[in-house]
């Protein structure tokens, strides 16, 4: 389960929203706890692919001052989230490719005609990265 503020959700609407038609993408930072992955912080990220429109990619320079925050604040890198311009909010085939974090949440908003449709999250299992697969996770809003 992904334990979220709403104005954490807020904020990936918003910045879904502002990217399109590109696709946006974060990370997320938090600490696990016995109810699930309760998020802190969404760090956004710029999107270094060279084709935004149709793909996302993050630098591993801001996956380091991602782990250099989540040591600073005591949490951990939760996941990553980015958007899908005018598709559902599902992990497509390259998304499963590019995910190797396994236990990690992924999230995923999809933005069609500029304005947020859904948000969904997904954790990446599996016991090798090639029996990798996503499964939706559950979102409970926190105070």
């Amino acid at each position: 389960m992904i334990l979220l503020a709403q104005h954490e959700f807020e904020q990936l609407r918003l910045l879904a929203e502002a990217a399109y038609p590109e696709e946006f993408c974060a990370i997320l930072l938090g600490t696990r706890e016995t109810d699930g992955a309760r998020v802190t912080r969404v760090m956004p990220t710029a999107n270094t692919h060279q084709n935004p429109k149709r793909a996302y990619a993050i630098s591993p320079t801001a996956v380091i001052l991602a782990q250099r925050k989540s040591r600073d604040d005591d949490t951990l890198i939760l996941g990553f989230v980015h958007s899908h311009p005018d598709h559902p909010a599902e992990p497509s085939t390259s998304d499963l490719e590019q995910a190797l974090w396994l236990g990690s949440v992924y999230g995923i908003v999809s933005v069609r005609a500029g304005k947020c449709a859904a948000i969904a999250f997904y954790r990446l299992e599996g016991s090798t990265l090639e029996a990798r697969r996503f499964v939706p996770e559950e979102v409970r809003f926190r105070i």
